[in-house]
């Protein structure tokens, strides 16, 4: 399964409905872990058949009711997935896969990862098209604002970071970064006022960014729409 980007993440919440405080609420958790969640490109493979999963807010309550008169197993057997093989596409052990199973008090993101599982015979085409749904969804929502600093590219994957996306330097802040100076990268953490994000340039140089300034009028940086691979 490719990892969805922040910004398809957000498109779906939006087009069922949902806030990411919403989505919290209704996953037991806070809304600093979701946004955490839409941050990492490495998350989890069953995030994204929560995210899925989820029905549409207003009609939230009648959906669960009616969920709620299907058993864990019978919804696996009936898509064609052994307990297995659900384990394997959601990143975990079998034994864990039972212990959900058996929890009643389980994580309620599990429930909506259960209903977002695709038929397993289809599963590989489903999840293709999932992908492309996600990135129309997204490319509709994405700020214009932003295209001056994304020239290179005319998808919504670049208005989120994801680490390995290369950067080049457009018009030097001074002689620490020359134009034309290339970095990708290095880390995505959260900060106080949202995501923080660490370029390291090939002239060894560091620097912080916070997505608001990187995907800014007054950004001094253009994607070029490369991927690296992170070296030592």
């Amino acid at each position: 399964m490719s990892r969805w980007t922040p910004a398809q993440f957000d498109a779906l919440f939006q087009v069922r409905g949902w806030t990411q405080a919403a989505v919290a609420e209704r996953w037991g958790v806070t809304a600093r872990r979701v946004s955490q969640i839409k941050f990492d490109s490495h998350r989890a493979p069953h995030w994204e058949d929560a995210l899925w999963g989820l029905p549409e807010r207003k009609k939230a309550h009648a959906t669960d009711a009616r969920r709620h008169q299907v058993v864990f197993d019978a919804l696996l057997l009936a898509r064609g997935w052994t307990q297995a093989e659900a384990a394997e596409r959601w990143g975990v052990t079998a034994r864990r896969v039972s212990q959900i199973k058996l929890d009643s008090h389980r994580a309620p993101h599990w429930e909506d990862a259960l209903w977002g599982l695709p038929e397993r015979k289809k599963a590989h085409a489903t999840d293709a098209r999932r992908h492309q749904v996600v990135i129309a969804l997204a490319r509709e929502a994405a700020p214009t604002s932003t295209s001056d600093c994304n020239s290179d590219s005319d998808t919504p994957d670049l208005f989120y970071p994801e680490v390995g996306d290369e950067w080049t330097v457009r018009d030097s802040p001074g002689e620490h970064l020359p134009e034309g100076c290339a970095g990708m990268i290095a880390s995505i953490t959260l900060g106080t006022d949202g995501p923080e994000i660490a370029i390291r340039f090939d002239n060894g140089y560091t620097e912080v960014f916070t997505s608001r300034y990187l995907f800014g009028l007054e950004c001094f940086l253009s994607a070029t729409g490369r991927k690296r691979s992170l070296g030592p």
